[in-house]
């Protein structure tokens, strides 16, 4: 070999006297540099290493114990290996060849035969690694022993055979001569310049028992090396830094080192570098800080950008839609909807930028075009809606929508321009749990989606709704199953501009990852648990040192993302260029080069808010069909601005009836920079519950047939009960109503319209639930609400005459009489018949102060 100017070298030998090299030896052959050698039947090895800097080489031989062509058993040759198909032993090696675990092939492999064990696995692993004719490192090869062989002295076990080859085998001459022949430059030169299949190395027979000093000073550098290295740099106590650049490939090649080797600095990896990367970074807002912020009444649920129509959508929890123009600089409010009752589900726009839908709590889907802002339809489901997104080719004809449902596994298509109220198909078998996000791929016309037990799976919207054969054949040979192993739930899924890629947000391990969409293999993950926050902070690594405080209250902030209703509103979005990732984090709204696998920029680092749900704008400069000479030379800023780009980022913020907007403006004032645009539904909680209380009322006087009775309420306890009887008695509802259950020592009953105690309904149509809290029937003339059961209130109520522990916890006490305690006792005392007064007793009317 030529690596001994290192310190060591291996020659090998076979038994028609060939030179092959012994790491670059498999069962069959081996590509090694563009070059195949064949296995021959590999039989003699030695290896010479320097042992001190006089000169002196150990020569030690090792002797290859099996000398045929290929592993000494077949793969096949096991019981249950030889049920596998070839595909599988394929995927076996390359899940070995990716550095998968033994335990994870196992469980790739029983996707083909249950049979498959532990020990099979490592059996076909180590068959997989045997090398150079069935021998593995440090097994099938011995060290002999060792000793000092004089000149002339030979070895009694050398094979005849070999022997008669050449009778200098196992001399100390043949030894000379062939080191000799091995330092001779020219040699070397003339092996290198032969053409592979016809180079013949220097043929080294030697003891296979001894180990032999030689004095390999002299040898010239090697004019195969990579690097030029004199041997002064030994001398000069340079040795181990040479011999770790070699380790790492800037001296000769390392393939042939076996056993242990010194130790050596690690090796600093090349940076990956992104064409253009400054570029691509100019396209994104410049300021850190937000320039502007927008209202609606309630929190905001998503904020989306429509591709070519350049529209921006938002919409909030209360179920309002609002529809703003983006304009040369910031945009503009176009229309509003009240578009559900309830919050916002999902929402999706379609890839041309013409459709957006909207799913809401209360079983409605609408559709709304986006040039006209106006809505199209309406469709009325059975169950309610979970997820939606548009499935169709940017220029199709028909629109299709996929919707999934909350308590079902199927996946429904809709017509997108509404024309029928019923499915054009259903996709029952591809999921087994309902489905929480879909996303559609429009180069691949593929959708992904993924359910509730962490399965992600590809489908076409058409024909058969299978699998597209432009993708991988397996999900065996992709990391699809990273969330089941993870027992994680993707939160949900982004498709890159260029369709090559997608990316999930995950809850609760709060990971980002990014898959390559046409192999499925996973590509980059991001770790933003809390556990990794927590310990980048005490180490001080992370992207900005924050207080304790601050940091305790983004914390705080960031364990209440786990909620159901928070969750699904976390995205993750990808720039125009697909070369760059932006989500949300408890450090601002991060921007990655998934390339470089560096932070770029990061928006908001001391804004007062945790961002959720990201809308990127970064546009493109105006066109203009005629310049002339005059505005070529003008100054106009209406001219500048049309030639400029106007990137934006928006997003929405944890519990903030407002949405933020990052452009490239830096004079920012904070002051102004707020737009009170709407009248906030709570600007202060505990100011918006002291006037709704007020208005209300705390004070209620029954006029009845028999006296008036006066009622104290308690609206801070139980605000439904106390609304809904303070409204009914504003209406008039309980006007000249009975009382028509009296049972004497215990309470009399009222507010059924009908007369008959089966009457009545609240102020909102439907009954409400019970209102438990400190206050109990633990004293006589408690006014509490009647009902059927748990929350089951509608407007009936009574007035206790005794004490009543038993009430307690099953009906809500809402106030007590404080006047008029007589006239409650007149009417406990009338006669009655079957609990029913047999003379009426009626409310006149109720006035609320």
């Amino acid at each position: 070999s030529n690596n001994y100017k290192r310190g060591i070298a291996y020659v090998r030998c076979d038994r028609g006297g060939e030179y092959v090299n012994h790491w670059n030896v498999t069962p069959e052959t081996r590509v090694r540099k563009n070059r195949t050698r064949r296995l021959v039947g590999c039989k003699w090895k030695a290896r010479a290493k320097r042992v001190n800097e006089s000169g002196e080489w150990q020569l030690t031989m090792m002797h290859d114990r099996h000398t045929g062509h290929g592993p000494s058993r077949d793969l096949a040759a096991h019981p249950s290996l030889r049920q596998l198909p070839e595909e599988a032993v394929e995927a076996a090696k390359g899940a070995f060849g990716e550095g998968r675990s033994p335990k994870e092939v196992l469980e790739l492999l029983k996707g083909w035969n249950d049979a498959v064990t532990a020990q099979d696995v490592y059996n076909l692993k180590a068959k997989i690694s045997r090398r150079d004719g069935g021998m593995a490192r440090g097994k099938g090869a011995q060290r002999a022993g060792t000793g000092i062989c004089v000149q002339g002295q030979e070895d009694g076990r050398v094979d005849p055979a070999l022997r008669a080859q050449d009778p200098n085998i196992g001399g100390f001459q043949g030894l000379q001569a062939a080191v000799a022949q091995m330092q001779d430059p020219n040699q070397v030169k003339a092996m290198q310049s032969m053409p592979i299949p016809d180079v013949q190395a220097p043929i080294l027979y030697l003891n296979l028992t001894r180990t032999l000093l030689v004095n390999m000073t002299e040898a010239p550098p090697s004019p195969s090396a990579k690097l030029k290295r004199s041997r002064e740099v030994y001398e000069n106590g340079d040795i181990c830094k040479a011999r770790a650049n070699d380790a790492h490939g800037e001296g000769s090649s390392s393939d042939d080192d076996f056993g242990p080797a010194l130790p050596a600095d690690v090796a600093k990896k090349k940076r990956r570098k992104l064409p253009y990367e400054k570029l691509y970074i100019s396209a994104l807002p410049d300021s850190p800080r937000y320039s502007k912020s927008l209202m609606h009444k309630d929190q905001l649920s998503f904020v989306t950008f429509t591709p070519f129509t350049d529209f921006l959508i938002t919409s909030s929890v209360d179920g309002v839609v609002k529809f703003w123009k983006k304009a040369a600089v910031g945009i503009e409010s176009v229309k509003e909807f009240r578009a559900h009752v309830g919050d916002i589900r999902s929402v999706s726009v379609s890839q041309d930028g013409r459709s957006f839908a909207t799913a809401g709590a209360d079983k409605t889907i609408k559709i709304f075009d986006v040039v006209t802002f106006d809505l199209l339809a309406i469709l009325q489901l059975e169950q309610a809606p979970r997820s939606i997104c548009w499935v169709y080719k940017r220029g199709a004809s028909l629109p299709l929508l996929a919707v999934s449902h909350d308590a079902s596994n199927v996946i429904t298509i809709y017509d997108g321009r509404g024309e029928s109220q019923s499915a054009l198909h259903t996709i029952s078998k591809l999921h087994k749990c309902p489905v929480r996000a879909i996303a559609y791929n429009n180069d691949y016309d593929c959708a992904i989606s993924a359910d509730d037990n962490g399965m992600i799976e590809y489908w076409r919207p058409h024909s058969s709704y299978d699998k597209p054969d432009s993708i991988f054949k397996l999900k065996s040979s992709t990391d699809l199953f990273e969330f089941k192993k993870a027992k994680s739930l993707p939160a949900s899924i982004t498709i890159s501009p260029s369709g090559a890629q997608f990316a999930i947000f995950s809850f609760p391990d709060r990971k980002v990852r990014v898959f390559d969409f046409s192999t499925g293999k996973l590509y980059r993950t991001y770790d933003e648990s809390i556990a990794t926050i927590t310990e980048m902070q005490q180490a001080g690594t992370a992207l900005q040192k924050l207080e304790d405080v601050e940091f305790g209250r983004r914390l705080a902030i960031e364990h209440s993302l786990e909620n159901p209703s928070v969750s699904p509103k976390i995205n993750v979005i990808f720039d125009e260029s697909s070369n760059f990732i932006l989500y949300g984090s408890l450090h601002g709204t991060k921007v990655l080069n998934v390339l470089t696998n560096r932070v770029v920029k990061v928006y908001g680092t001391n804004e007062p808010f945790r961002p959720l749900h990201l809308a990127f704008y970064q546009g493109a400069p105006q066109k203009k069909s005629l310049t002339t000479v005059a505005m070529a030379a003008s100054s106009n800023p209406l001219l500048q601005e049309a030639e400029e780009r106007d990137p934006m980022l928006v997003c929405t913020a944890m519990g903030k009836p407002r949405f933020y907007i990052f452009t490239n403006e830096t004079d920012i004032s904070k002051s102004s920079r707020d737009i009170q645009n709407e009248k906030p539904k709570h600007l202060n909680n505990s100011l918006a519950k002291e006037i709704k209380q007020a208005e209300m009322g705390t004070q209620a006087t029954m006029h009845t047939t028999m006296g008036d009775i006066v009622l104290r309420l308690f609206p801070q306890s139980a605000p439904k009960a106390v609304e809904n009887f303070t409204t009914h008695s504003r209406t008039g509802y309980y006007n000249n109503t009975l009382f028509h259950r009296v049972i004497k020592k215990f309470m009399i009953q009222g507010g059924d319209p009908l007369g008959d105690g089966t009457g009545g309904e609240s102020i909102w149509g439907k009954e409400f639930e019970d209102e438990f809290s400190v206050l109990k029937h633990d004293q006589p003339f408690t006014l509490s609400m009647a009902n059927a059961g748990p929350n089951t209130n509608g407007s009936q109520f009574f007035i206790t005459t005794e004490r009543c522990p038993w009430l307690d916890g099953k009906h809500t006490v809402f106030g007590r009489a404080v006047g008029g305690l007589d006239v409650v006792k007149k009417i406990e005392n009338v006669r009655v018949y079957k609990e029913r007064p047999e003379d009426e007793i009626k409310i006149l009317s109720i006035d609320i102060a």
